[in-house]
């Protein structure tokens, strides 16, 4: 009998037999997988931004552990945050074109679907309640390294002390790969008087690809004010 891996993340994958093709979806957070079997082979279809490939790649690497002979594949499109982060997260990707029609995938999909895994309870709403699984956001393994606070704020503020004075905070501001105009326009209208304002406040802002070299222009430079795309 072949011996098991239960695994931490939801999965779906396709089982092929001589005479018929099924789909199975597996339960979050209770994936039995056959350590033993060398066939496994999983697409994922992730969309083009980070916020959406990078939990995938999550997943992929928990199926990895559980059996390192299991075959990937990532589609996507071409020139995409997915296109660069996928090879160097050590995955296979081909690149496809997209007709933009947004969620007209998941509503084909959810008609085959046994069970839909979402991030957010309010996701839910869109897709029949019975076959969802609010199983929250996959981390990837690179993420899961156990680093020190200190190591951290030294590692984004070179000129980071350790005192007694205060209790240094970091506050992360993120707007996805992409950025999200909104909240950087917030960000560049009172980033400058938080930190004034409070002397042991670190800000670590993630702009976004499109308008980093903009924001870049506009923003002071600060010690305690790490930026990045």
């Amino acid at each position: 009998m072949a011996t098991t891996t239960k695994l931490l993340a939801p999965i779906l994958t396709w089982q092929v037999s001589q005479h018929r093709r099924t789909l199975q979806v597996s339960r979050c957070l209770s994936l039995n997988l056959a350590a033993e079997d060398n066939n496994l082979r999983v697409v994922f279809a992730a969309g083009g931004t980070g916020s959406h490939v990078y939990p995938a790649v999550a997943i992929a690497d928990e199926l990895k552990l559980a059996n390192p002979s299991t075959e990937f594949l990532f589609i996507g499109t071409p020139n995409s945050v997915e296109s660069a982060a996928v090879p160097c997260a050590g995955y296979s990707f081909a690149s496809v074109p997209s007709n933009y029609a947004s969620g007209l995938a998941n509503y084909v999909l959810v008609l085959f679907a046994n069970a839909i895994f979402v991030a957010f309870n309010s996701t839910a709403d869109s897709f029949p309640r019975k076959k969802c699984v609010v199983c929250e956001n996959p981390v990837r393994l690179s993420l899961r390294n156990k680093v020190s606070k200190a190591a951290a704020k030294s590692h984004f503020f070179p000129g980071y002390r350790k005192t007694s004075e205060c209790k240094a905070k970091v506050l992360v501001v993120l707007g996805g790969s992409y950025g999200a105009n909104v909240v950087n326009i917030a960000m560049l209208n009172l980033y400058y008087q938080m930190l004034r304002q409070n002397s042991c406040l670190y800000i670590i802002w993630q702009i976004g690809v499109e308008s980093y070299d903009k924001m870049d222009n506009l923003v002071k430079n600060h010690p305690r004010l790490y930026m990045a795309p």
